[in-house]
This record gives structure tokens, sequence and C-alpha cells, in this order.
């Protein structure tokens, strides 16, 4: 089945929607002024210091500061530990240490922002940053090696072993193969590895140069995740009304991809994209109250504060003569939709069914 990546370039907001048969079925959006800084990096300064709570509040230049535990800067990360299965080097066990040993006020330090902002509470920040790749986590203070339990098969695994092991990675730096890495050569993996490790050393080279606070690298928007995440061989091609952005996703293609790299389109004509290619309307159903189905019956979609509710009705739907019938044709029918609902509206904000960004985790 045909399927394509069609990117929208606007000034204040950037739009993805990506088709398969001729259907939307995921749809992802960027607010220009917006922007999420959830993956960002920081050289910060310790403003202060709390015992009592063993942490720490950092100033990154964002207006509040950032709050900072003991445990995100010598400790091992939740995530990490429940979704990755180490396979090769691993570090010793964490030994308790209070938080005035490890920083002092007013000390530099390279944070990453983990969580939002939210309400008076500043972002949540960790000293233990991980870049994610294509097919690699790069995490640069660690030196944990490991593979996504998410990839379950076995024999794959024992592969992928063999082939960290064989990588040029550098002693005090760990990765963890994501589960976009089943099945990829080792020359996949280097290319990836080759990109991370560069742009490690960019940061590190600006981190000596600049003052606290100052952002040293800004993660990456809706644009390049999805090129990086959703850009796969199933994809027959990408087409982008931006020249920069065609540009920049032809250079990222050529260093990690690269036989994928003409499959990505530069789109020149003077009616919309999203016009030209029938999308808009598509998106505008996906924000509709009531989402009809082909029997006749429908969906209900009302967003709460707390949560999103679903009816379904059944409608100008009669069906059989058999009452539990029919509702369990109407059930089914609306199970199919609600689940192409909940993947096509994957806003990043002011969205139906809130998503995240696409594929921070291993």
């Amino acid at each position: 089945m045909h399927k394509e990546i069609l990117v929208s370039i606007e000034p204040l907001e950037k739009r993805v929607a990506i088709v398969e048969g001729g259907q939307l079925e995921e749809f992802y959006a960027e607010r220009v002024q917006g922007q999420r800084i959830v993956g960002n990096i920081y050289k910060g300064r310790i403003n202060s210091i709390t015992s009592g709570i063993a942490a720490s509040f950092v100033d990154i230049g964002f207006g509040k500061s950032g709050f900072l535990y003991v445990s995100d800067i010598v400790g091992v990360s939740p995530e990490l530990e429940e979704n990755v299965e180490l396979v090769v080097r691993k570090k010793s066990k964490h030994v308790h240490k209070r938080i005035e040993d490890i920083v002092k006020k007013d000390q530099e330090i390279m944070v990453q922002v983990t969580k939002e902002p939210f309400g008076t509470k500043g972002p949540r920040l960790t000293a233990k940053i991980s870049m994610p790749g294509r097919y690699l986590v790069l995490m640069p203070t660690d030196d944990r090696i490991g593979i996504s339990k998410k990839i379950e098969n076995r024999q794959e695994r024992d592969r992928l072993r063999q082939i960290l092991e064989t990588l040029n990675i550098p002693e005090d730096v760990g990765v963890i193969v994501r589960t976009a890495g089943e099945g990829k050569t080792k020359k996949d993996f280097e290319r990836d590895l080759n990109f991370l490790l560069k742009l490690w050393k960019k940061i590190k080279i600006i981190y000596g140069r600049v003052k606290a606070p100052y952002l040293l690298h800004q993660e990456h928007g809706v644009v390049f995740r999805v090129l990086r995440d959703l850009f796969t061989e199933q994809v027959d091609k990408l087409v982008v009304d931006s020249r920069q952005e065609y540009r920049e996703m032809v250079h990222y293609a050529a260093q990690v991809m690269p036989h994928l790299r003409r499959r990505i389109q530069l789109y020149t004509e003077l009616e919309p994209l999203f016009e030209h290619k029938n999308i808009e309307e598509k998106i505008e159903k996906i924000y509709d109250r009531k989402v009809g189905l082909k029997s006749g019956g429908y969906l209900i979609i009302e967003q709460t504060e707390s949560l999103v509710a679903i009816d379904v009705n059944s409608g100008k739907y009669i069906g059989k003569k058999d009452a539990e019938e029919t509702v369990f044709n109407v059930n089914m029918e609306a199970a199919k939709e609600v689940a192409k609902q909940i993947k096509g509206s994957g806003r990043y904000y002011s969205n139906r069914f809130y998503r995240h960004e696409p594929c921070r985790s291993p």
C-alpha cells in the first residue's frame, strides 16, 4: 500500500501528515512559539541546594530554575533499568551520596530537561545526558551498553550484541540499541554512532567556551523527529514544501540513511501542499465532535479536563433483529474508528488525544 509523509512549513506552525492508501493515518503539528524544551541541553548554574529533599535548583536561563535531584546526578534512570537489557559494560551499584557533597552553590553543570515546567514549578532536570539517534541512543555521561527489551527475538538480540561488541564506542560513553535497530547492519549503526559522537563533541566544545546559563543543544522539532523515527523503508516518499527543511533533511539522510535520500522530494507548486493532496479536509475531520461510521452509527468525542470520553451510538443503523448482535456490530466498527482517531490526531499541543513526541525512549 502506498505510503507517504507530507511536511508543510508555515511561519507559525510546522505540520506533518502520514498518508497510507490515500487515508490520513497520523498527524503532527508544532507551533513555533510553543516548542517544548524537553531534551534541551543547557550549561546551568546551581542557585541553591536543599538538603531536606536531596535536590538543587539550577538556573538554565529559562526564567524558572530547574529542579535537579541527587538521583538525577549519580543515580540510575528507572526507565533505563526497566526497558533496557544491559549486555556489555555495567557500572558499579550506586552508593548513596548527599546532594551537598556532589554540587556546590554557583557551580556550573551540564543538564538536560526531562519534564516541562508546570504552573509555578520549573523544569525537571538530569545530569544523565541522553541523545537519541535513528537506531541508537547515545549516553555520553554513562558507560552502559544495552538493547531495548522491545526487541524480543533472542537470536536478533544475540546478533545485535555481537555488533555492539565490535563498534568503536569510547570507553566512557554508553549506547542503547533502539527498537528501530532491529534487523539493521553494522554499517547502519556506525553511521548513527558517528553522527551522535560528532554532535556530542560539538556540545562539549560549546560548553567549554560559554558561561552559564546557556542553551548548548536544542532538541529537534517535529519535522526532524518524524524524519529520524518514522521515515523508514516502508515509506515510498517524503514530500516537503520548504527548501531549507529539504536541504537539512537530505543532509541528515546522506549521513545516516543514504539509501532513502532519493525518496525525499521538494514540493515547489503554487498550490499549498496539503490542499494539493486533499489533506486539509481530513485534518479538520480529526477534530469533529461527531464522527460518523459507515453503518450509520456515530461516535461522540468529548474532551474534559481529566479525560477524553467516547460515546458509541447506533444512530441510523438498524442491523439484525437481535439487539445484542446490532450492538456488537456497531461496537466492532467503532473500535476500529476509535483507534484510527487516536492514531490520526497525534498532535503535540492543544490536541484531542495528547501524544508524546515520536520515540525518545529506546
